[in-house]
């Protein structure tokens, strides 16, 4: 069976992973999409003056220490190659050539199945120059989060939901919002899990294994609750009065200045880019992860901190039971301040976390089904 494996740069850490198992059940071909807002990405880092409008090897355009972090999940796959964007935006018409030849080169290949993981919309138009193949795409937010959305993504998701044959998913939080929330169910629907982001672990230096501070970390929006995280907080410190928290991650304006009141000696708030070896010693140092969310599909937060072997404290919504394992590999709690405030003192209390990261080391989640995906492309 032929496939080609069509991924964005910023889905690529979650993607490795897949890509790994897909190799040895398929002829693979993978095409990442980079462009100018994408070029630099959590372990993609692009010159933009690459961006010809090419399609390209993936080794050509990757420094050598970046290809020697990837190789050996794209050893076994029959091609690799970074589709080159140039124009600025989704509608440029310098991206006109290059979808044109992305078709071109998608016929060329000839595949059985044509796989997007994640819709992209920069290719809306070609979906129909498609549907002589099976046309599937994984879908991470069935539905937007709370205080987000794009009439972008959706009008791409229009055009490809009419040829679409079959969907996949990273939990079944996320099956059960897709079959309750869109109106047309006609397609077949398969939920293929998460691994720990393997590749984040790579940009270790040295093994640390100091514990100093509690940390929140990624992109700041609203409805990963920061602010209840804050307003805990003070709770936190009555019991465990020496405690320090780290906020890492890009905020709109509200939310910065929200969080810069809040900044003291025992609030530390980084609001800027941070590399991912960077990031990568950040978790590290971390005694456990707080993902206090409102609402959430699944985590990507999650799987780099299962990754490099520390816990999360997050909120029972979404996917996150399915992965945290309570008072195992990480904790649950209710999206309210009280019991994020008890879930992080229950953490604390003996250094539970600590047992928790054991746990993690020695007994690896595996709750996925990408063993399972030649099987699921048949049944397509």
């Amino acid at each position: 069976m032929k496939v080609v494996y069509h991924v964005h740069t910023y889905f690529l850490d979650n993607s490795l992973e897949l890509i790994n198992e897909l190799k040895k059940q398929v002829d693979l071909h993978v095409l990442i999409e980079v462009s100018r807002e994408s070029a630099k990405s959590t372990i993609i880092d692009i010159d933009p003056n690459l961006l010809n409008g090419d399609i390209t090897d993936l080794r050509d355009i990757l420094n050598k220490e970046s290809w020697n972090r990837m190789r050996e999940y794209f050893n076994g796959v029959s091609s690799c190659s970074a589709i080159l964007y140039s124009g600025k935006n989704i509608f440029s018409v310098e991206n006109i050539p290059t979808v044109e030849k992305l078709k071109r080169y998608i016929h060329s290949i000839n595949p059985d199945i044509v796989h997007f993981d994640t819709i992209s919309n920069r290719c809306f138009w070609i979906y129909n120059s498609l549907r002589k193949y099976k046309l599937a795409g994984t879908i991470h937010d069935p539905i937007p989060h709370s205080g987000e959305g794009s009439w972008k993504q959706q009008m791409s998701r229009m055009f490809f939901d009419r040829h679409a044959d079959a969907y996949f998913f990273h939990s079944d939080y996320s099956v059960s919002l897709y079959r309750a929330y869109v109106e047309k169910r006609n397609n077949k629907t398969f939920q293929i899990g998460m691994k720990p982001y393997s590749i984040i672990s790579k940009y270790l230096k040295t093994k640390r294994n100091s514990k100093e501070f509690i940390l929140f970390f990624g992109r700041v929006s609203s409805y990963k609750g920061i602010d209840m995280l804050l307003a805990a907080i003070p709770k936190i410190l009555l019991k465990f009065p020496n405690e320090i928290f780290m906020i890492v991650g890009r905020s709109d304006t509200n939310m910065e200045k929200n969080i810069n009141q809040h900044v003291n000696h025992q609030i530390k708030y980084i609001d800027e880019y941070v590399s991912t070896e960077e990031l990568a010693n950040i978790i590290t140092d971390a005694k456990f992860v707080v993902c206090p969310y409102r609402d959430a599909t699944q985590s990507g937060v999650l799987m780099t901190s299962f990754a490099l072997n520390v816990p999360v404290v997050a909120t029972n919504v979404g996917s996150f039971p399915e992965y945290i394992q309570d008072d195992y590999n990480g904790k649950l709690s209710n999206p309210s301040v009280e019991d994020i405030s008890d879930a992080i003192c229950e953490a604390l209390e003996n250094n539970r976390y600590l047992n928790w990261a054991d746990n993690l080391e020695q007994n690896k989640i595996k709750t996925d089904s990408f063993e399972k995906m030649k099987e699921y492309y048949q049944n397509i």
